[in-house]
């Protein structure tokens, strides 16, 4: 069981997802959703981020790769993780009351909904719209805005959930980094030696 109920039922149409977006994140920006009856559940269920929301056409494009880094650049990586995956990895995981559990790039915070305790969650988010809604739906949680290549984890924590940005570059031309390989090594080096972890992400992690 989780902090908000899970609409298993509901399907939004791609072309539909950003005017509801603009519309919940008006209401959580004005203190607004009670006034129309809109609920935390109801933003949990609804609100689905950047993810495929790019805007842009292949053909204005000279090739597939410089459409893709265009697509990269305005997605950063994003993808919500279906609440349904979130809850199974917590389940796998089983977190404990007491521990201090990170998610380095939290989107909305999709998994802090099936974990034990509200205060004991931590981490950062660079998409600032995503943040806004986080903060409303879990607002004991110790959440920053702000890039995961700067963050600095206030206490060293007990498990990182996350499902890492993935196919951005974050090196250097002679040493570069896939940004699933840097997450997965920043994860390690902010948790106790008996950490424990949980990601989602492909069909297999493309670590470089």
């Amino acid at each position: 069981m989780g902090k908000y109920k899970r609409d298993k039922g509901l399907q939004i149409p791609m072309e539909q997802r950003q005017n509801l977006n603009a519309k919940i994140l008006y209401l959580v920006e004005n203190h607004e959703t009670e006034l129309y009856g809109i609920t935390p559940e109801d933003i949990f269920n609804v609100y689905m981020g950047n993810g495929g929301l790019h805007g842009l056409d292949r053909k204005d494009f000279q090739n597939f790769h410089a459409y893709t880094e265009a697509k990269k650049e305005i997605e950063q990586g994003q993808f919500f993780t279906p609440a349904e995956i979130c809850e199974f990895l917590v389940a796998c995981v089983k977190p404990e009351p007491k521990d201090i559990i990170y998610d380095l790039t939290y989107g909305k915070g999709d998994f802090f909904n099936y974990l034990p305790t509200e205060s004991n969650i931590y981490g950062t988010e660079i998409d600032m719209k995503a943040v806004k809604i986080a903060q409303y739906l879990y607002p004991k949680a110790n959440l920053q805005y702000g890039d995961i290549r700067q963050y600095s984890p206030v206490l060293s924590g007990d498990i990182v959930f996350g499902n890492p940005p993935f196919h951005l570059e974050w090196g250097t031309k002679e040493a570069p980094v896939s940004s699933q390989m840097y997450y997965c090594k920043k994860s390690i080096s902010g948790t106790e030696k008996r950490g424990s972890f949980g990601f989602a992400g492909l069909g297999k992690f493309p670590f470089r």
